[in-house]
């Protein structure tokens, strides 16, 4: 996925997270982020947090919860997801091996 792609996509779900309906909100920023993760994978759904991918696997294989990992790194509304999506991609390319 190019880069321009996922900045346009971050910057909707900034959008979206500003509505004050947080219903849609949330489902529109899910599907937005399963749609980042299928095809640029945790990366681009960390998009401009992709840096913390290493501490995020870090502090989850310290048993911290994937809603105390979001908070501790200061991930928006969406964090615990992102963190679950780091976790499931780093599961998948380990099973590959």
């Amino acid at each position: 996925m190019k880069l321009r792609s996922v900045k346009d996509l971050y910057l909707v779900k900034r959008m979206v997270l500003g509505c004050p309906d947080k219903e849609y909100s949330k489902k529109i920023v899910q599907l937005i982020n399963g749609v980042l993760f299928g095809e640029g994978g945790s990366k681009a759904v960390l998009y401009p947090y992709n840096s913390s991918k290493e501490t995020i696997l870090e502090l989850f294989g310290q048993c911290m919860s994937p809603k105390d990992i979001a908070t501790k790194l200061g991930l928006e509304e969406d964090g615990e997801e992102v963190v679950l999506c780091v976790v499931e991609d780093q599961s998948t390319e380990e099973s590959r091996c």
